[in-house]
């Protein structure tokens, strides 16, 4: 987009193009390439959000083993009731809510 404003420039200079057709196309290109660099930074910081939001669960478990088998019995239960609260027994099955 900058290189298409540059030529823009280049033929307005070299008598090409009117000085009104440049500055009409010099706008509609800026305002344009304005916009396409914000979605690039709000891509961007999406992209960095969600790796973020995929590294915590890995922090989490990191060390979860050995924390969990230092708790007494009454933490190791809380732990899982908070961990499965979705899950339940049905006889011999598991489920998922």
């Amino acid at each position: 987009m900058q290189a298409r404003i540059n030529k823009l420039y280049t033929d307005k200079l070299d008598g090409i193009i009117t000085e009104q057709f440049w500055a009409e196309k010099h706008n509609e290109w800026n305002n344009e390439l304005a916009m396409l660099l914000r979605k690039i930074e709000t891509n961007n910081s999406a992209n960095q959000d969600y790796m973020e939001l995929g590294i915590k669960p890995l922090e989490l478990v990191e060390n979860f083993y050995s924390r969990y088998l230092g708790q007494s019995l009454e933490q190791k239960v809380e732990t899982l009731k908070i961990i499965f609260q979705n899950f339940y027994l049905d006889g011999q099955n598991v489920g998922y809510t």
